[in-house]
């Protein structure tokens, strides 16, 4: 509170001396001693009037005039100049007390004309000029009136300076505000309205901060607002919890705008923008709140079909549904798509002219039916294309087909290479090579040398890559980069020929002395190439290179758990007699290489791959020891084990050991157990019990070999479906 003392009042804890510069150090300070509060914590990289008295701005040549802002006083004037009329004003003054009407209105001049100007030292300079008018005010010098619109001049000053934490200052002035007009307003209250642009003023500096806290800090000032509150600044609010992914508090803050509209507050009901907020922050959050964007989705539509037009649906809200449905791209994914857009046509078609489906809304349907991977996707695709084409011959220049719209067309049929995707695509990319309007890019290449890969036509791949070669070596805009080089690694790796490794690292080597960037997707196909060609010796010799690759820093190639584990399967899958041995090598170094590399970290999946190479080994007696040595450290050392951990040691167990060897009914039984306990029995841990006949009758009560759904629900329960 403050607290009067003769003609001198203490009025804020903002009141300081005003700082010795050459140009002010003859004026006398105020004759009170005031602690400052600690408004810059962290340390401010700009001059602070409240820290040191250099403000003095940096020399310009050309004047400062902001194109958004409407001429006023001194809006002709460099900085400088301003600096120095505002210097002499101050020098002019006289004691204190002593300010004249004339330079009070020269002070308020010159408060405003520092808070149009949107530099460093605006709030300074803003400030140090309210800080003396409110000083005369404090002095009892009646012709210094400080009105609530040069305080809120200063806050905006602030919020426009570009400093950290500016709306903090513009925060203390707004409580230094209500404090003054308790002491020299006898009628405070007529003053509200004028407040509340304070507050408005405040709320939008909060905002453009877009940190969580001063979405906060805005709400709260809304809560405390008596008049003036308009659906604009929750908007803004909702907008930066929206930004946050803070959905309950998106909802929280939409649900309050409901309940003062309800309770007879003008200016706060929910307008179509606050809505599409709503839904956008929803949309960005799990499969529930998706389903309660919906649900909001619905009552605008029903708004606008009961006729109420001010938050009826537009582009934007059926976007973020689609968007959100592109971004789950689960079964529902297509319907719902087909569903929204079926809506928005009929409700255009009714009238409104706001949900007009346009290009961008007929290929988010595109996107979201093409990553289906359905049968029928390309079909679809290409259905809503012709739609497009169609509509736009018709002169609906709103829903003419784009590249994007094409390519989705040709990702679709790439998906599905069953149904002649294939060819169609190539079809798709030859229409575009003769359109003279649209030309594909490397997207619609990519797409179409997908749809060769999957189809398992390496030939057909190759032609097409070499084709691109040669267009772009004839100026062609269509480079070749690393997904199609990849993407032709992989046509030829998984083609089921038996050269198709060779081609596969013939072109990687291509890539390597071309210098075209290799990534870890190069490495992991060419390691498939050769782990599919029963060559596990060449899937590590490739292995090393690449760390010696990620060594050099030349790509930024990152060997991963999936590297390791395609070279431990290709082990495994070997006619190497010591397989095991070496599947176990592997896994030991990716245990050593993890502790510097949490994602190199052995994986339940590794484990039981190396299990897997231990269950088929074979040769010597001596061999086999050794690969029942390594399945038996395997297993203690998988601390996550699933069902197939569990079957593959018990099949390690009955291959490995003979059946008059005690060990082999207790570490099975053992095994059994512990699988059972956990409740992961599953078919396969039941099959591989089964051949030991004997130990399946005594633990599961039965010479039947049994399903899942005939044992006990707690010996299965944990099991992952």
């Amino acid at each position: 509170m403050i607290m009067q003392t003769g003609s001198v009042s203490l009025l804020f804890l903002w009141l300081l001396h005003v700082p010795e510069t050459r140009a002010f150090a003859s004026v006398s300070p105020p004759k009170i001693t005031v602690v400052a509060p600690n408004l810059h914590a962290k340390e401010d990289p700009l001059p602070s009037v409240r820290h040191s008295n250099n403000i003095r701005p940096s020399r310009r040549i050309s004047k400062r005039i902001d194109n958004d802002l409407k001429p006023g006083a001194y809006h002709d004037v460099t900085e400088d100049e301003l600096y120095d009329k505002t210097m002499d004003l101050l020098q002019n003054c006289g004691e204190l007390g002593e300010m004249t009407a004339g330079q009070a209105h020269e002070a308020g001049r010159l408060l405003i004309a520092w808070s149009k100007r949107y530099v460093p030292q605006s709030g300074e300079m803003s400030e140090l000029m309210l800080k003396k008018l409110v000083t005369e005010k404090a002095a009892g010098n009646e012709k210094a009136k400080p009105g609530v619109n040069l305080f809120n001049s200063c806050m905006n000053a602030w919020i426009k300076c570009g400093k950290a934490n500016g709306y903090q200052n513009a925060l203390d002035l707004l409580e230094d505000l209500n404090e003054y007009l308790q002491t020299y307003t006898k009628k405070s209250w007529k003053k509200q309205d004028q407040v509340s642009k304070c507050y408005s003023t405040i709320i939008a500096g909060c905002c453009s901060s877009k940190t969580r806290s001063s979405a906060d800090i805005a709400f709260e000032l809304l809560e405390k607002m008596n008049i003036g509150r308009e659906v604009t600044h929750y908007n803004f609010v909702l907008n930066i919890y929206a930004s946050h992914y803070e959905h309950k508090s998106v909802l929280k803050i939409f649900q309050r705008m409901k309940e003062l509209s309800d309770a007879g507050e003008k200016g706060v009901t929910p307008n179509r923008t606050t809505f599409n907020i709503v839904i956008k922050a929803l949309s960005s959050s799990k499969m529930e709140c998706v389903h309660k964007a919906e649900e909001i989705l619905l009552e605008m539509e029903n708004a606008y079909f009961d006729g109420n037009k001010l938050i009826s649906p537009d582009k934007i809200s059926y976007t973020s549904i689609l968007a959100a449905w592109s971004r789950i791209c689960n079964k529902q994914s297509v319907e719902k798509a087909e569903m929204y857009l079926e809506r928005m046509q009929i409700m255009y078609k009714d009238g409104n002219k706001k949900v007009k489906p346009d290009t961008i809304t007929y290929n988010t349907v595109l996107n979201i039916v093409s990553n289906s991977h359905n049968n029928d996707a390309g079909e679809k695709c290409l259905r809503i294309l012709s739609s497009m084409e169609e509509l736009h011959e018709l002169g609906d220049n709103s829903v003419k087909p784009n590249l994007i719209s094409y390519n989705a067309v040709m990702k679709a049929f790439s998906n599905n290479p069953q149904n002649d995707g294939a060819r169609r695509s190539l079809m798709m990319l030859k229409k575009l090579e003769n359109d003279e309007v649209l030309q594909p890019d490397i997207i619609s290449y990519n797409s179409c040398l997908n749809a060769f890969a999957k189809a398992r036509d390496p030939i057909s791949a190759q032609l097409l890559v070499e084709r691109m070669e040669i267009m772009y070596s004839n100026g062609s805009r269509v480079k070749p980069d690393t997904y199609t080089y990849n993407t032709l690694i992989s046509a030829w790796a998984f083609c089921g020929q038996k050269y198709g490794a060779v081609i596969a690292e013939t072109i990687f080597d291509r890539m390597e002395t071309s210098q075209i960037r290799l990534d870890t997707t190069t490495f992991n196909t060419l390691l498939s190439a050769w782990g599919l060609q029963n060559d596990p010796e060449r899937a590590t010799d490739i292995l090393r290179h690449m760390f010696a690759v990620k060594k050099s820093g030349q790509y930024d190639v990152r060997p991963t758990s999936q590297s390791f584990a395609i070279v431990i399967n290709a082990w495994a899958k070997s006619k190497c007699p010591r397989k095991a041995f070496k599947a176990k090598e592997l896994l030991t170094e990716m245990k050593n290489r993890s502790k510097l590399n949490k994602k190199l970290r052995p994986n339940t999946h590794i484990h039981a791959t190396v299990l897997n190479a231990c269950a088929f080994s074979f040769g010597t007696e001596e061999v086999k020891r050794e690969a029942l040595s390594i399945a038996i450290e395997t297993f203690r050392e998988c601390k996550h084990r699933n069902d197939v951990v569990y079957g593959t040691f018990i099949k390690a167990c009955n291959n490995l050991i003979v059946n008059d060897d005690a060990r082999r009914i207790e570490m099975i039984e053992t095994a059994f157990v512990q699988c059972r306990q956990k409740g992961l029995v599953s078919d396969f841990v039941l099959h591989e019990l089964f051949s030991s006949l004997s130990l399946y009758e005594k633990l599961c009560g039965s010479q039947d070999l049994l399903s899942v759904q005939e044992i006990p629900k707690n010996w299965c329960c944990n099991l992952t479906k």
